[in-house]
């Protein structure tokens, strides 16, 4: 019985390079078959991504071939949940002024993008952008006089099946006036209980873009922009606001809406660049800052940053209030960190992971209580993390930190919520 084990483990060895390298020997297959096919293939090094930043892809000069009018095929193989977009970057950088430019979805952890002739000229603004934490991603290239067949048909295994095709959503709905929109958000928050409302009107430029100078009190912002109707002109009103000392990014919408909204928290009064784009020209733009109260419970003894930072993940979060001071306190820095919490058992419990700072590129936090585990992710927009829990029986927790940026310092906060009764949910 005691060679078990032993048996175990040389099984574990002998399985666990297979598993290893399945991405890439799908990758190897691939360039092997599509050789086998009569295309010229390179493979070009596999690349580790991060959410948060599109990476720009470097192509040999023989996948433009400018000497004949031959075909180029990119395969783009990451795990087959991964979930990623293949972007051939606009001519022009402003999202507004911009030309030639589209995205292509993976399915089942795949891209497939072929061009012939000129057209291959797009593959020069070729970039990547992660939808999930990380993950490799391998490329293969194939060129010939036609386009490479599909990865479905080469590799069976990433095969999708067939997919339905995207609906129509119909026209866009009609746009209230400027002044109406802005009622109903005031309404909204003066209900949803901000401590304050305030209002300023700008005047856009004639391409429909401005910067403003403005001033945020301490406390918790949701900020609209509504631009004024300009005939029959659409409005798509993108928005950012930097802090104006470091010009460090605290929030952005670029979402495909007529108005933007920006959400942040601010540990103490400072100033914000607002830079702002897609009104219908010169037109009126109104700014509505609707402030809330900071969590009682965030502390302050890390700094303003932080503060907010964890006030932040906790507002986003949609918590309860959180009035007393947090029951642990944690200090960590970039990368991976996993650390033991004493807990109650039948607690409810919430963990916020707060930027005190540095350029954080993304932040991760997961509770691990026995089988169960709550996971919170951001895109690198938001300083801080927050995930809720419950201990059940419980007597600690498991807190896991993946922080990736530079020079990144942070703290970790954990606060009771509750009790909970343990037949609760049978």
């Amino acid at each position: 019985m005691r060679l078990w084990p032993v048996f175990l483990a040389l099984a574990a060895l002998a399985v666990a390079p297979h598993a290893r390298a399945d991405l890439a020997s799908e990758a190897q297959d691939l360039t092997r078959r599509w050789a086998s096919a009569g295309f010229r293939t390179v493979r070009l090094p596999p690349v580790f991504l991060e959410h948060g930043r599109g990476r720009p892809v470097r192509l040999p000069d023989a996948a433009y071939d400018p000497g004949r009018p031959s075909c180029t095929t990119i395969a783009f193989l990451a795990g087959r949940s991964t979930d990623f977009v293949v972007r051939v970057d606009p001519i022009h950088t402003l999202k507004h002024h911009s030309s030639g430019g589209h995205a292509e979805r993976s399915v089942a952890g795949a891209v497939l993008i072929s061009e012939c002739g000129a057209a291959r000229d797009a593959f020069a603004r070729l970039s990547i952008e992660l939808r999930v934490a990380r993950s490799a991603l391998e490329t293969v290239i194939a060129i010939g006089e036609t386009p490479a067949p599909p990865i479905g048909q080469t590799l069976p295994e990433r095969a999708s099946g067939p997919a339905a095709p995207l609906a129509d959503p119909g026209p866009r709905g009609q746009v209230e006036p400027l002044a109406t929109r802005a009622r109903r958000a005031e309404d909204r928050a003066k209900n949803q209980g901000a401590m304050g409302i305030r209002t300023q009107s700008f005047t856009a430029e004639h391409d429909g873009s401005g910067r403003e100078l403005v001033r945020l009190e301490e406390g918790c912002h949701r900020i609209e922009l509504f631009a004024e109707l300009s005939g029959k002109q659409s409005i798509d009103l993108d928005a950012e606001m930097r802090e104006t000392t470091s010009e460090r990014l605290v929030a952005r919408d670029r979402s495909d809406a007529p108005d933007a909204r920006l959400e942040l928290c601010a540990g103490s009064s400072m100033g914000v660049d607002l830079v702002y784009a897609g009104a219908p020209g010169p037109v009126q733009v109104m700014f509505l800052d609707a402030l809330y109260p900071l969590p009682k419970g965030a502390p302050t003894i890390w700094g303003a940053r932080a503060r907010a930072a964890l006030s932040s993940a906790l507002w986003r979060r949609k918590l309860p209030p959180i009035d007393d001071p947090p029951i642990e306190q944690r200090l960590g820095v970039a990368g991976m960190t996993s650390m033991p919490i004493p807990i109650e058992p039948g607690s409810c419990y919430v963990a916020a992971l707060g930027t005190i700072r540095g350029d954080p590129r993304s932040v991760t936090l997961t509770a691990k209580v026995d089988t169960r585990i709550a996971f919170d992710s951001n895109a690198g927009l938001v300083d801080g993390s927050a995930v809720a829990f419950c201990s059940g029986g419980s007597d600690r927790a498991r807190i896991e930190t993946e922080v990736r940026g530079s020079a990144v310092a942070w703290v970790l906060d954990v606060w009771r919520l509750g009790y909970r009764s343990f037949d609760e949910g049978r």
